[in-house]
């Protein structure tokens, strides 16, 4: 808060309370008999029901000013774990403007608060989605529902970042829905390890069945031939060779597959 600004105070219960006790008593003291033509009294009766009524007033003015703080409590403590949190948090108008967004957001997809609100969330399309994946995403929140799904966003930097995202419609004490609230996870770095581990295991899978797939060969060549033609039909190989190491060092090509070709010589007896 800048130094220029002003803070406006609320009156305590205490502070209302006296304020009507002393109006009360001025209305007694003063102003009825002038109303009314009769003399200026002041009783034990009406010093009761002055008492008795600041009482009750004051009870009613703390129970509400309670009520108020524990309730601006609350919100201060929300909006303290939505600043902290590490998750996206952002907030649109029923217009889809972004009107509010935390930390998080800006750390994840590289746009400032200042850059971010007053933009539709679409300054983060991918172009991965097709235009009917947004239209279920506005039919559903069109409908009042929670929309959920994993999507593929591109951060301010280009670089394409993959969300589980949340976004439920805010509504106001009639119902009406007033603004949507968008929590996203970003599971960029998950997404790429599990495909990892999927594909080794696959690839697993693959070695294995081409090793139950191998029968013996009538020969060791034959059979490294076999062994080669199983290893190059996997994905990513091109060719294949399977090399013997003798004790004295040599080397020995058992089998490659594609197999190569033998150059055809040229004409004559000088070709070798």
């Amino acid at each position: 808060m800048s130094s220029g600004q002003q803070v406006i105070r609320e009156p305590s219960p205490v502070q209302l309370a006296l304020a009507y006790a002393l109006g009360a008593v001025l209305w007694i003291v003063a102003l009825n008999p002038v109303l009314s033509g009769a003399s200026a009294r002041f009783d034990m009766p009406d010093l009761v029901f002055v008492a008795v009524t600041s009482i009750l007033l004051y009870a009613l003015l703390w129970r509400r000013a309670h009520a108020l703080a524990r309730a601006q409590t609350e919100r201060d403590r929300l909006a303290a774990v939505v600043e902290q949190a590490s998750e996206m948090v952002y907030i649109t108008d029923t217009q889809g403007m972004i009107t509010y967004v935390n930390p998080a957001f800006e750390r994840l997809s590289g746009y400032t608060r200042e850059e971010a609100v007053g933009q539709n969330p679409r300054i983060l399309k991918s172009g991965v989605h097709s235009d009917a994946f947004y239209r279920e995403l506005w039919a559903t929140l069109g409908a009042g529902q929670t929309w959920r799904a994993t999507l593929v966003d591109r951060r301010k930097d280009g670089a394409l970042m993959t969300k589980e995202v949340i976004i439920r419609p805010l509504r106001d004490a009639t119902g009406r829905v007033t603004h949507y609230v968008a929590t996203a996870r970003d599971v960029t770095a998950e997404r790429a390890t599990s495909e990892a581990l999927l594909r080794a295991t696959r690839e697993r899978e693959e070695i294995r069945a081409a090793l139950g797939r191998l029968r013996q060969g009538e020969t060791v060549e034959a059979t490294a031939e076999r062994v080669c033609a199983e290893i190059a039909a996997l994905p990513g190989l091109e060719r294949v060779s399977l090399v013997a190491f003798e004790a004295d060092a040599s080397a020995r090509v058992l089998g490659v597959h594609p197999p190569v070709r033998a150059r055809r010589g040229g004409g004559g007896g000088g070709g070798r």
